[in-house]
């Protein structure tokens, strides 16, 4: 419906050329509202919903599922992430118990040998010392066997030599 005044009475006139906002109301029917529903809107309407399923086909649903794939290659890139740094944490662990095994085995064979060698150690000085003892018993003995001949050698000598002198301070 267009926008036309109709023939009013003239007091209806006057009335309304007094106060514009009623001439205003006047004008668009007699109060209704300014928005008038006609066949444009249902153009509208239409073009709306062609657009709509026309950009959502071609351009929306594409898009979203580039990015839906695309999320799942990130999804599956951080779980063989994730996967592959739990391995590498394991894998560390296992190394770090295997060394500390190694290095506990390490001790004990070395605390092992240390005590064999302190034991060896001490039975070659035992033996070296018994040994040495029992040499040096033999050498005393010797040398006390040695010490005893020649005193006795020196008495036979000094019983010699005291006769001689005697002999000789006395003839």
């Amino acid at each position: 419906m267009p926008y036309t005044l109709e023939l009013l009475d003239l007091a209806t006139t006057q009335a309304l050329e007094s106060d514009p906002a009623a001439l205003a109301l006047n004008a668009m029917g007699g109060g209704g509202s300014p928005v008038d529903f006609d066949l444009t809107v249902g153009i509208y309407l239409v073009f709306f919903f062609i657009m709509f399923f026309a950009l959502k086909s071609l351009l929306f649903d594409p898009y979203l599922a580039v990015r839906e794939k695309r999320q799942q290659g990130i999804g599956g890139n951080r779980e063989q992430a994730e996967t592959m740094r739990r391995q590498a944490a394991e894998t560390l662990a296992e190394y770090e118990s295997r060394l500390e095994d190694a290095r506990n085995d390490a001790t004990r064979v070395r605390n092992t040998i240390r005590k064999e060698g302190a034991d060896e150690q001490k039975a070659i000085l035992e033996t070296a010392y018994d040994t040495a003892a029992g040499e040096l018993k033999a050498h005393r003995e010797e040398l006390e066997k040695q010490v005893e001949g020649a005193r006795t050698d020196m008495r036979r000598e000094a019983e010699t030599l005291s006769t001689l002198i005697v002999q000789r301070l006395l003839p």
